[in-house]
């Protein structure tokens, strides 16, 4: 399955299930404002279930959330579709989060959790969600057996300070447009 943002294009050839996915839930693009302008037609960015619109315009600061939520029922499925064996079925989950790109965005619960605004609070949010995420494995018996590999697909865009002295940044082939953790 992938959950979250897809980016690889909306044509055919290019969406998930034309790549080997079997499930997607997400939006095919960023929230940019020059992608969004390409759905203003039609009422708004598609938000997708199996190429199903299931809703429109979605809010920025919702899709952590329901990102989260659609992982987490995704797996309980899979894990209760391989139940009366020894375990379940192996199952691989790729979950692009949209967040933190801008336009950033936060659930009601989050805003102001942090010292750094709401990219800090975007942070907050995101350490919770793949938390829900690792409580979901362990409450289904799968974390023993699942490999959870967390990562970022660049580096920082700006705001570096003098506490950190890396030179470059996203789109750069610089240590800072490099550099990205990966646990």
């Amino acid at each position: 399955a992938c959950i979250g943002k897809w980016h690889l294009g909306f044509r055919k050839p290019f969406l998930p299930e034309n790549q080997g996915f079997d499930y997607y839930f997400g939006i095919l693009h960023n929230l940019d404002s020059w992608e969004v302008t390409y759905f203003d037609e039609q009422g708004g960015m598609p938000l997708l279930r199996n190429g199903k619109v299931v809703g429109r315009n979605t809010d920025p600061g919702s899709l952590t959330k329901l990102y989260t939520e659609e992982a987490i029922a995704w797996i309980e499925d899979r894990v209760s579709a391989g139940r009366g064996k020894k375990s379940s079925e192996p199952f691989f989950l790729y979950l692009p989060h949209t967040m933190l790109h801008d336009p950033l965005g936060v659930s009601p619960e989050f805003k102001g959790s942090s010292k750094w605004g709401l990219y800090g609070d975007a942070i907050q949010e995101m350490d919770f969600s793949v938390g829900r995420i690792v409580d979901a494995l362990e409450r289904l018996e799968i974390d023993d057996e699942t490999i959870l590999v967390y990562t970022s697909d660049n580096g920082r865009w700006g705001g570096r300070n003098e506490q950190q002295p890396i030179r470059g940044a996203k789109l750069t082939t610089y240590e800072g447009g490099l550099r990205v953790p990966c646990i």
